[in-house]
């Protein structure tokens, strides 16, 4: 019978004009919804200063030896970090400012008495750059001081665009990789059919690209090798340049796709070891990484899904008989609307 449908009793065959609407508004349903979970892991919290000594507009008698900034989360100090006299905006740091665990220190020569302003620029564990700028006053009887410096902003646009790169590239990726075994060759073995991949496989290389060029942007601006952030997004880049090489490779030979669904979903734990589901103080740390891993993945095979449907059905409807068409959306379907309500309740739970 073909891919068939009644209307008023009436039973047509669609249109490849159809077909083909129905694919482009997958991929717009897929498109916007990446775009949509892509953008909110930008939104995380992350280190905020607690408390300073001396305090913001604090007036002193004696002056102190050194600024101490206390965060709610562990920190490095960058280079912007500075203090400065008011009256010629000249340092008057006596050392380089140093950080251990929450706290930033900054050694000061002695002071005379007037207004003073510090700079301070922190990069927390989990690889947002924080700053920000407060001012003191040396001397009895003195007004409260402002600051004579500006706060040195961070680059927020480009960081936005390298996560939505990385999440946009998994969400792909792992989406596609799991949509193989859990819709695809099921249905197309319905069908018997051959197991026609190469367009998935291509779409799972972008994917890892994606991932790729993500983790390669963020990690020259957020300390490599010595942070959390830096670490995770680090091995990140290096499955997703092993993902990409595999999935090449999978468009000729099949059997390399098992590596790169290992690849994939080896990618799953990157933004939760990155980002707050391991801070100090996020308990019980295993559950929060556990949910964040659910969470993602589920959004995955939905996002993925929707995309690799979008690709690989048009492919599939030109080089299948009428009567595997029909075996394969008749197996195909029931597989989409299970993998959708299952993902739908575990974005909504975790």
């Amino acid at each position: 019978m073909g891919w068939r449908r009644t209307v008023l009793g009436a039973t047509t065959k669609p249109s490849d004009e159809t077909l083909t609407q129905w694919t482009r508004t997958l991929a717009a349903a897929a498109a916007f919804s990446a775009a949509a979970a892509a953008a909110a892991p930008a939104a995380w919290a992350h280190a905020r200063m607690v408390s300073t000594r001396p305090g913001d507009g604090a007036v002193v008698a004696s002056a102190p030896s050194q600024v101490t900034i206390r965060f709610d989360d562990t920190v490095r100090v960058l280079g912007r970090t500075t203090v400065v006299a008011n009256s010629d905006k000249r340092p008057v740091t006596a050392g380089k400012p140093r950080a251990s665990g929450r706290i930033v220190t900054i050694p000061l020569h002695k002071l005379r008495d007037g207004d003073y302003t510090v700079r301070w620029s922190v990069l927390s564990d989990d690889g947002h750059t924080v700053d920000g700028v407060f001012a003191f006053a040396v001397g009895a009887g003195r007004a409260p001081p402002t600051a004579a410096l500006k706060a040195g902003g961070t680059n927020l646009t480009r960081g936005v665009i390298s996560r939505w790169f990385f999440f946009a590239g998994l969400l792909v990726a792992v989406g596609v990789a799991l949509f193989l075994p859990l819709a695809w060759r099921p249905a197309l073995r319905s069908a018997g059919a051959d197991q026609a991949e190469g367009a998935l496989w291509a779409l799972a290389f972008a994917g890892f690209l994606l991932v790729f060029l993500g983790a390669a942007s963020l990690i020259p601006h957020h300390d490599p090798g010595t942070t959390r952030f830096g670490l995770a997004y680090e091995a990140g880049g290096i499955i997703a340049i092993v993902g990409a090489t595999l999935s090449a490779i999978a468009l000729v030979d099949r059997r390399l796709g098992r590596g790169a669904f290992i690849c994939a979903l080896a990618l799953l734990p990157v933004p939760s070891v990155a980002g707050h589901a391991l801070d100090r103080g996020q308990w019980p740390r295993p559950l929060n990484v556990a949910a964040d891993i659910l969470h993602v993945g589920a959004a995955a095979v939905w996002i993925g899904g929707l995309l690799a449907l979008a690709i690989g059905l048009p492919r599939a409807a030109r080089s299948l008989s009428a009567e595997q068409r029909a075996r394969f959306t008749a197996a195909l379907v029931p597989r989409l609307s299970a993998i959708a309500l299952v993902s739908v309740a575990v974005i909504g739970v975790t």
